[in-house]
């Protein structure tokens, strides 16, 4: 058994502690990754940053603040070739729950003319993962929401009300009333 420690950085202070303080010795494997030696159970540490793309690109792919769009290009591109593979479908799930946005953005700027079945079933796992139908079903709702008072306060103010009263009758606030109106050219008209 080998524990891991991942640092998107140098962790300086946590090398300097584990050599001094536990008098373990700190060897460089390779580029980012350093074995801990002399402690009881093996530890290697691995520096994102450090790592090669081509030997950990995936690794990257798992930050937080990774904002490599054509990484995460070149690994849906990869799952899509390999959707049937149970270790793709494992890897796909971790990303999907730690950036789901960045997914679907890559994917949609990816500009695939022609939906082939694997990509079909692709946006259809993503999908189900994302409950993506759901949130989009929400979103549709607000922006009809928001349409609704929109209109509202357009009739309101085209029969005559002041911006002010429309704002208290509605309860929103008086700017955004103000925004409103302005946008749809009625301000003018009055």
């Amino acid at each position: 058994m080998t524990i891991t420690l991942t640092s998107s950085r140098y962790p300086r202070k946590l090398i300097d502690y584990m050599k001094n303080e536990m008098n373990t010795d700190v060897e460089t494997a390779g580029s980012g990754i350093y074995y801990v030696k002399g402690t009881d159970i093996d530890t290697q540490i691995l520096v994102s940053k450090q790592l090669d793309d081509r030997e950990a690109g995936y690794l990257k792919l798992l930050q937080v603040h990774q904002k490599d769009k054509n990484l995460t290009k070149n690994w849906i591109e990869e799952y899509i070739d390999n959707i049937k593979n149970p270790l793709y479908a494992v890897i796909m799930n971790v990303l999907a729950k730690a950036d789901p946005d960045e997914i679907l953005e890559v994917y949609k700027n990816m500009g695939v003319p022609k939906i082939s079945e694997s990509n079909m079933e692709f946006l259809m796992d993503m999908m189900k993962k994302f409950e993506l139908d759901k949130k989009l079903e929400q979103k549709g709702k607000e922006e009809g929401i928001e349409e609704g008072i929109k209109q509202l306060i357009l009739k309101q103010y085209g029969k005559g009300l002041s911006v002010e009263y429309i704002a208290d009758i509605n309860d929103i606030d008086v700017e955004n009333v103000r925004k409103i109106i302005e946008r749809s050219d009625l301000s003018s008209d009055s």
